[in-house]
């Protein structure tokens, strides 16, 4: 899911913020402002992706880094006495995989009745909740403490066996803009950590991390109940001939405050528990049009996109009785991706780019360590 897949990446290195604080201030507008040039000047069109040259190399070294720390991860959980599980590389916490129904709306305008929304229809659906951070060493991260909280939903029924997914996270920008901001934040990071001084790294690494760990602090937040949160695709998404993305807003606040978990380590799964013990829960999906190719920006999932919603589904996810026990077998073969699409809702962007090339070898190397059975798309 998108912190789209890379979000949780940056609280890896708010053990340096006293490091970074320091060095921030000459470069805090760099996290204020789109990364891509937004000119008077500007020429890019409506619904068009621009593919630097080096982003292939650059794809390529955010897969290796991630697959190297997914092992690092499993070995560190089996010395710890866990259970020896490979993880989700982001979004490793699971809080819940509920069952749903998504019901695409009969009044959406013609000019966005393509590909899933191009008739009104039911589908059955599946939906994981989940932290977006990565573990500590193995550990999951407490409820109690900030993180990026994601839903990913999967759409049952499609011809030719497909699925149509949607991943999304509860704040509206990622954390970079593009792959090569990314790698440029891993790299960056992984100096910081070893001992190097921030002001020693290349200039787009020092860039980097403080756009990434301004914009994680930005987004991370306390929750009492993740069925009570918007969510944000900050990818976008082709449409006809143009570009959309997602928002997925709950009809009410489900969670009476305050409230007294149990166990603050996995509060939000008791959350999710006592609500949907007793009531249905209500999303509406709306559509975001890309208007302005100059400032909604395909290839920059860092920036908010400010043009208006409108309304294309319904995600019902009815009260039912979360058994634990059996959803964490079915999340070993649970495989979400925005590249399980239609062709008319293809995704879009660097950071789609780099997903379609990234995922695949993580879930592989995932389900090989965990000798999982075979994925379920």
């Amino acid at each position: 899911m998108l912190k789209s897949i890379f979000t949780g990446l940056a609280t890896l290195f708010f053990l340096f913020s006293s490091t970074l604080s320091s060095f921030a201030a000459p470069l805090a507008d760099v996290a204020q402002t789109p990364s891509s040039a937004t000119t008077a000047t500007c020429e890019l069109e409506i619904g068009k992706e621009y593919i630097p040259s080096s982003e292939a190399e650059d794809i390529a070294k955010i897969t290796a880094a991630f697959k190297q720390g997914s092992t690092r991860e499993t070995a560190s959980r089996k010395e710890k006495g866990l259970a020896p599980i490979a993880l989700r590389r982001t979004h490793p916490k699971t809080q819940a995989i509920v069952t749903a129904k998504f019901t695409v709306s009969k009044d959406i305008p013609e000019q966005f009745q393509y590909g899933i929304f191009a008739n009104p229809k039911k589908y059955n659906a599946v939906v994981r909740l989940s932290n977006a951070a990565p573990t500590e060493g193995g550990e999951f991260r407490s409820d109690a403490i900030a993180d990026t909280h994601g839903i990913s939903i999967k759409l049952k029924g499609l011809e030719g066996g497909m699925s149509q997914d949607f991943l999304l996270n509860d704040h509206p920008n990622f954390i970079a803009a593009s792959p090569n901001e990314l790698i440029n934040f891993i790299l960056g990071g992984a100096a910081v950590k070893q001992g190097q001084q921030i002001n020693q790294l290349p200039v787009e690494q020092q860039k980097a991390l403080i756009r990434g760990i301004t914009l994680t602090k930005a987004s991370d937040s306390l929750t009492k109940n993740p069925l009570d949160q918007a969510y944000f695709s900050q990818t976008p998404y082709k449409l006809g001939n143009g570009a959309v993305k997602y928002i997925l807003k709950p009809r009410e606040v489900n969670t009476p405050a305050p409230i007294n978990a149990k166990d603050p380590n996995y509060a939000l799964q008791e959350a999710l528990v006592e609500t949907l013990s007793t009531k249905d829960v209500y999303f509406d999906l709306f559509i975001q049009p890309q208007t302005n190719a100059c400032t909604e920006l395909i290839e920059d999932s860092s920036v908010e996109w400010k043009s208006a919603l409108i309304p294309v589904a319904t995600l019902k996810i009815p009260s039912q009785v979360i058994d634990f026990d059996k959803q964490n077998k079915r999340n070993e073969k649970l495989v979400f991706s925005p590249w399980n699409a239609l062709p008319e809702n293809q995704p879009l962007g660097g950071l789609n780019r780099a997903r379609k090339a990234v995922y695949p070898p993580l879930t592989e190397l995932r389900q090989e360590l965990n000798k999982a059975a075979k994925k379920e798309v």
